[in-house]
C-alpha cells in the first residue's frame, strides 16, 4: 500500500477558438460556465450568410464551368474530324493545338480549381457551427449574442468530464 499526494486534472481541456470570422447568432442555453456538453452538441452558431452566398456562387461557378468544358469536348470532336479530312502529317506539338488540347486541359485545370473552391467554401459553412469536441464543462466563457469573432478569438475554456489523477512517485 502506497499513500501519496497528487492533483486531479482533466484530461483535455482546450481553449475553443472558431475557425470562420463572423457575429455570434445563436448561442445554446448551456453555453455557460458550469455547462454540460456532449461530443458533437452545438455550442455557438456563426452568422453563416456569406458562408452560404459564397458556396452558391461557387456551385454556379463549377456549373458553368463544366458547361464550358463540354463545350470544348466538342470543339474537340469537330477539330479531330477535320484533322482527319485534311489527312497531312504534322509534327506532334502541331497536332496537338489542331485538336485543342491545351483548351481542354486549361478547362480541365479552371474545374479542378472551381471544385476546390467550392470544397472550401462548403468547410467554411460547416465549421460556422461550433460543436463541443469532446463530451465537456465550460469553464469560462468569453462571447455572447452579437459578439464579432475572428479565427484567433477565443470563444471558451473547455474540459472534459473525465479526469486523471497526477502524483510524483
Amino acid at each position: 500500500r502506497i499513500s501519496a499526494m497528487g492533483t486531479v486534472r482533466p484530461k483535455q481541456e482546450i481553449h475553443l477558438k472558431p475557425q470562420v470570422t463572423g457575429e455570434i447568432v445563436a448561442m445554446s442555453n448551456e453555453f455557460l460556465p458550469g455547462g454540460f456538453f456532449r461530443v458533437g452538441d452545438m455550442l455557438l452558431q456563426v452568422d453563416d450568410t456569406d458562408y452560404s452566398l459564397a458556396v452558391k456562387q461557387l456551385e454556379s461557378e463549377v456549373a458553368k464551368v463544366e458547361a464550358e468544358l463540354l463545350l470544348e469536348q466538342g470543339n474537340q470532336l469537330v477539330s479531330q474530324k477535320e484533322f482527319e479530312l485534311l489527312g497531312e502529317s504534322v509534327s506532334d506539338e502541331e497536332k496537338s493545338l489542331m485538336l485543342r488540347q491545351p483548351q481542354l486541359e486549361s478547362l480541365r485545370a479552371n474545374l479542378s480549381a472551381a471544385k476546390a473552391r467550392l470544397e472550401q467554401a462548403q468547410v467554411n459553412l460547416q465549421r460556422a457551427e461550433i460543436r463541443a469536441p469532446f463530451n465537456a464543462i465550460v469553464v469560462s466563457r468569453d462571447v455572447n449574442l452579437g459578439s464579432r469573432v475572428t479565427t484567433g478569438s477565443e470563444l471558451a475554456l473547455l474540459e472534459a468530464l473525465t479526469h486523471e489523477v497526477r502524483t510524483p512517485l
